[in-house]
């Protein structure tokens, strides 16, 4: 897919948004990489990653890494569970809309995610925060390899947020329209299951259909990340359902129902 005249950034805004609007949902993350891989050649970056600070979300797969270069990929199977939970942690609790580290930065943080970014060859590195639906829903990683990588600038940190939230949006359109397709709409037999669960466990699906962390699930529930977990288990067995992943399911696919009950 060539990339689109320099500074002309509407567009590509147009080009993207006629794209993802005219997909199919069971396309979308083709087309999504694809785009991705446009605007990191438009904007002159070596990679860009979206990242949901959600576990179980990132457990689905919920992440997506493009790169201009194969050497430039980004090698998710070197990093644990803590490191990303330590990488999201500095953005989320930053107060800016974005972070920007150069190679010195990135060569004494005490991000072990970060450090490991620098010994791949990344010398510039940005995070961007992302919210969906008023809750911060993630991040994305820019990265530049060049060693005399400079930071973007706000200009196109700012254009970088707006085509990010545009992906996230057709995104999580596409996974709802998705299992809806896959499922109908809600069944007697999902419908007995909500009948046994209270209102904060209810509220507690729909945080989940939206993304939410468990420490954001907690905030917003006015409860402690402990007893989100333990209501996660709760909900396992009344709904007998065999895992999160199940449970993120069930929870996308009666979002609309549940809210009505809320």
């Amino acid at each position: 897919m060539p990339a689109p005249i320099k500074n002309d950034f509407e567009r590509l805004l147009i080009e993207q948004s006629d794209k993802l609007t005219t997909s199919k949902a069971s396309d979308f993350l083709a087309v999504l990489e694809k785009l991705m891989l446009q605007a990191a050649s438009w904007f002159e970056v070596d990679r860009l990653t979206l990242s949901p600070n959600s576990a179980i979300m990132l457990n689905e797969g919920c992440l997506i890494s493009v790169a201009t270069q194969a050497s430039h990929q980004l090698k998710i199977d070197k990093y644990t569970q803590t490191q990303f939970a330590e990488y999201f942690k500095s953005p989320l609790e930053h107060r800016g809309a974005y972070q920007s580290f150069s190679q010195q930065d990135l060569k004494n943080s005490p991000i072990e995610a970060l450090k490991i970014f620098y010994q791949e060859g990344v010398r510039w590195h940005g995070i961007i925060k992302l919210t969906l639906l008023t809750e911060t829903w993630g991040v994305l990683g820019v990265s530049r390899y060049d060693q005399q990588a400079q930071a973007l600038s706000q200009t196109d940190i700012t254009r970088l947020k707006l085509l990010s939230d545009i992906w996230l949006v057709h995104w999580q359109h596409a996974a709802i329209s998705t299992i809806l397709t896959q499922n109908g709409s809600i069944s007697h037999h999902d419908s007995d299951k909500l009948l046994l669960i209270g209102k904060k466990k209810r509220s507690l699906l729909l945080a989940l259909a939206e993304g939410l962390s468990t420490k954001q699930c907690a905030e917003r529930l006015a409860i402690s990340p402990r007893t989100v977990e333990s209501y996660k288990y709760e909900l396992l067995d009344k709904l007998q359902l065999e895992n999160q992943k199940e449970l993120l399911h069930f929870a996308l696919r009666n979002a609309r129902y549940i809210s009505g009950q809320c």
